[in-house]
């Protein structure tokens, strides 16, 4: 090849590799371009997913820790407690009664609370009046449990004459709690809106 053909294939050639690099700055540009829309495509369904389905699956959680709660009350009234005065006998199984109730008013007081943030954001004058009513009781279980637990000789495993009439008090307040824990999944549910009303 002359010297003058070299010469003139030399701008061509950069001409060429210049466009290549063009299209290749283009491709991938468009490339990145593509997968930003197809990522905010994702997102945006993701968030369209959750904006349907998130009251569904707050109801699902809400029902989950009432049937810890609820439930949990229910199988050991049922349960434990007559297998346990059965074969450990009544004061004794008191005892573990005692432990497991801290237990289980912690786990009224999340209800409590959650049923209360639920009122809030979803107004409703029949699930404030129950928030409040279960929140009182159990303000009201905790101060007895410790009032019982103040009478309690836990070296002799004992309790005192009186105490057995005090105790009656604690099981009416149960008992008002697990009357009242009967009709909270009706505001927990999916589909649930009765007595709805403005703030």
């Amino acid at each position: 090849m002359s010297a003058k053909h070299c010469e003139l294939a030399s701008p061509i050639t950069r001409l060429y590799y210049a466009s290549s690099k063009v299209r290749l700055r283009v491709g991938e540009r468009t490339q990145v371009l593509s997968m930003n829309v197809e990522n905010s495509t994702n997102g945006e369904s993701v968030r369209r997913w959750w904006a349907t389905r998130q009251h569904v699956v707050k109801s699902l959680l809400l029902l989950v820790l009432w049937s810890a709660w609820w439930g949990g009350l229910t199988f050991y009234a049922i349960v434990v407690v007559p297998i346990g005065t059965e074969v450990l006998g009544s004061v004794e199984q008191g005892f573990v009664t005692q432990q497991v109730t801290h237990w289980h008013n912690a786990l009224t007081g999340l209800m409590s609370l959650t049923l209360l943030v639920k009122a809030y954001f979803e107004p409703s004058r029949t699930l404030w009046f129950i928030a409040a009513a279960l929140t009182a009781l159990t303000i009201g279980l905790v101060l007895w449990h410790a009032r019982l637990t103040g009478m309690m000789n836990f070296e002799q495993q004992t309790v005192p004459g009186g105490f057995y009439d005090e105790h009656v008090v604690y099981l009416w307040i149960t008992a008002a709690e697990w009357f009242l824990g009967i009709v909270i999944p009706i505001w927990l549910l999916p589909h649930s809106s009765p007595d709805k009303s403005a703030r």
